[in-house]
Formats: structure tokens, sequence, C-alpha cells
């Protein structure tokens, strides 16, 4: 089974609200899968952005992740390294970016439905 797409939205949407312990058994299912060298990238950079949010030593330190102006910024970088592409980027190193993109679209949608419903 690839990456389901409903089941990585959801693990994001769980990241973006602090709903670590939710977003932690979705992990668990996709890695039971056999998986791409890009798929893998993507499952493990999953992984990291749950445990970077979930802190450790320094529990709020990956937060500003969730702050637009960081968004924005980081955005562009990522676009940029997936236009690398052959032969900087692998498929591993390719699925492994997408998923952090991937993660700061998410958060750029929450964050303009938090606009959206204060207007």
């Amino acid at each position: 089974m690839p990456l389901d797409d409903e089941l990585v939205k959801r693990f994001f949407d769980h990241v973006v609200r602090g709903e670590y312990s939710k977003a932690e058994p979705i992990i668990k299912e996709l890695s039971q899968s056999e998986l791409s060298e890009w798929e893998l990238g993507y499952l493990n950079a999953m992984n990291g952005v749950l445990l970077s949010m979930r802190g450790g030593d320094k529990p709020y330190a990956y937060r500003s992740l969730l702050e637009e102006r960081f968004v924005k910024k980081y955005e562009v970088r990522f676009k940029e390294v997936l236009k690398l592409d052959q032969p900087f980027l692998d498929d591993y190193e390719k699925g492994y970016f997408r998923c952090w993109l991937d993660l700061l679209n998410t958060v750029l949608e929450h964050l303009n439905a938090d606009r959206e419903k204060l207007s």
C-alpha cells in the first residue's frame, strides 16, 4: 500500500493542532506498508516532523514552524531544493523534502482558516 493521502493529511492536521498522540498511530500504520524510496523519505520526514514538534529537551523549539513568516520563507526554499532534481536529489530526498513542504502548506491552510473564522 503506498502512502494514503487521506492518512497523510490527517497526520499533518493533528500535528498542526498539537494532537501528537493522534498523529503517532498514523506513522505506525503507514510504516507497515512496503514503501518506495520516495515514500520512505516522506515517512521518515513525517517521523522527524512529529519528533521535532513534540519537543524533548526543548519542547517548543520547533513551534516557529507554525508561524506564517517562517512558513512563507521556508516554503520558497524547499521548492527551490526540489527543483534541483537529479543528480543532486535521489527519490528518498525528494520524498523527504516534499513532506516538509506539505507540512508548510498545511500550516498555511490552517492559518488562513483561522483568519476566516475571525472575520
